[in-house]
């Protein structure tokens, strides 16, 4: 996590940390975690430009998270950084309309109407 962490402010860290990352959602001893490992994996896959794989991680992540009964209860600060994170990848990959929807999914989960803005503040 350290080296995700550092990958947010100094892009010479992210390649190291998809590396690390990719092997450490293959560690099937860390399962209880896995929808976050993924999500990290997709933060820093986003951070070097790799969308198309970014997006698949966080596809995956909140997957996991609708198999683990977490998306039936209110929204987690995990949830929204995840569909806000394939917003933006849909976004850079020119996909707007989905991006569009991704982000009220994002902001109707948060409590708002639909409207970019509301209930997320």
């Amino acid at each position: 996590i350290s080296i995700t962490k550092k990958a947010n402010s100094n892009p010479i860290f992210a390649e190291e940390a998809c590396s690390l990352w990719s092997e450490a959602i293959q560690d099937e001893t860390l399962t209880e975690f896995a929808e976050t490992m993924h999500a990290l994996y997709a933060s820093v896959l986003a951070r070097v430009g790799r969308d198309r794989q970014a997006l698949k991680e966080f596809e995956t992540s909140l997957r996991l998270l609708e198999k683990s009964g977490a998306t039936s209860k209110a929204a987690t600060k995990v949830e929204i950084d995840i569909r806000l994170g394939m917003g933006k990848c849909l976004q850079r990959l020119l996909r707007y309309g989905e991006a569009r929807n991704t982000f009220l999914d994002a902001s109707n989960r948060c409590g708002g109407d639909g409207v970019i803005g509301n209930g997320w503040e």
